[in-house]
């Protein structure tokens, strides 16, 4: 697969991330995976595919960027319980992020 993302960075807690799709990757021990974020480099990869999973796997590593950018330890089990949280909000709440997205009434 090849698609291509609307944007090529994201601003998030006053730091720009540069987000790539990827045809693969692995993570630290070897084991392919689906997201990865470099926070020393500001680099969120995420491995192309369908469009679903592509939101999911965003939604998980913005939790990663957020645990760093807080100071907090990076936890697998944290950022997948949001994860699911924001996956769900962006999937099955369309008038709240659209309310949300409003700055005026």
């Amino acid at each position: 697969m090849k698609h291509k993302l609307p944007f090529t960075h994201i601003k998030v807690m006053g730091l720009t991330y540069e987000v790539r799709l990827v045809p693969e990757l692995t993570d630290t021990d070897g084991s392919e995976c689906w997201g990865d974020t470099d926070s020393e480099l500001y680099v969120i990869k995420i491995v192309d595919g369908p469009r679903k999973r592509v939101n999911r796997v965003l939604c998980h590593e913005l939790v990663h960027v957020w645990q760093d950018a807080q100071g907090r330890d990076v936890s697998e089990e944290e950022a997948t319980r949001f994860e699911i949280a924001l996956f769900d909000l962006f999937t099955n709440q369309p008038e709240l992020v659209q309310f949300l997205l409003k700055t005026a009434w």
